[in-house]
C-alpha cells in the first residue's frame, strides 16, 4: 500500500500535478487547510498581473523585485508567518538593498496570504548613500596604464573598459 501510494505521488510530481492539501494537517481558522507556498507564489503572480500589464518591463521588476527573493522559499512548506520571517532572515543580508527587496516581496505575499507578520524591524537603515564611493583612477593613469599595452586588441579592450565603465 505505501509503495504504491509513493508511486502515485511520484507520478504526480512527474507531471507537475502533486498537490500538498490533502496531505496538509494544518487548518485555517474558516476550517479549510491552509496553501503551501508554491500555491501562494501562483497566486501572488496572478495578482501582481492582475492590476499591471504583462509587459517585459513589468515582467523583468516582477522577477527582480518579487521572485528573486520569494523563490528562496521551500515551495512544499505550508506558509506560516515564522516561515516568511525565517527566510527573510537566513537569506538576506542585514542593512543591504537585499535585505530591503525581501523585506517588500514577503510583506506583500504576507498581505494576500492575510498573514500577520512584522518585517519593518528587519528592514534596517539601508540608503544607496550609505555606500562608500567608488574609487576611480584618474585619466592621467588610464592613459599610463592604455599605453602599457602592446597588443592593439588589449589597447581598444581596455579603452572600452575604461570609457564605458564596463566590468572585467
Amino acid at each position: 500500500m505505501t509503495e504504491a501510494k509513493a508511486k502515485e505521488i511520484a507520478a504526480l510530481l512527474d507531471l507537475g500535478r502533486f498537490d500538498w492539501t490533502p496531505y496538509s494537517k494544518i487548518k485555517r481558522d474558516s476550517g479549510e487547510k491552509a496553501q503551501t507556498v508554491s500555491e501562494w507564489l501562483k497566486r501572488f503572480e496572478q495578482h501582481y498581473f492582475e492590476s499591471r500589464p504583462r509587459t517585459p518591463a513589468k515582467l523583468n521588476t516582477f522577477q527582480k523585485n518579487y521572485w528573486a527573493a520569494l523563490a528562496r522559499m521551500p515551495g512544499h512548506e505550508v506558509l506560516t508567518a515564522t516561515l516568511i520571517r525565517e527566510t527573510v532572515l537566513k537569506e538576506s543580508v542585514a542593512g543591504s538593498r537585499n535585505r530591503q527587496i525581501f523585506v517588500m516581496a514577503y510583506a506583500s505575499l504576507a498581505k494576500l496570504a492575510g498573514i500577520e507578520v512584522d518585517l519593518k524591524s528587519l528592514k534596517s537603515n539601508y540608503s544607496p548613500k550609505s555606500i562608500s564611493p567608488r574609487d576611480l583612477p584618474t585619466d592621467e593613469a588610464i592613459l599610463e596604464t592604455i599605453d602599457r599595452f602592446s597588443d592593439p586588441g588589449w589597447r581598444w579592450i581596455y579603452g572600452m573598459l575604461a570609457t564605458y565603465g564596463l566590468r572585467d
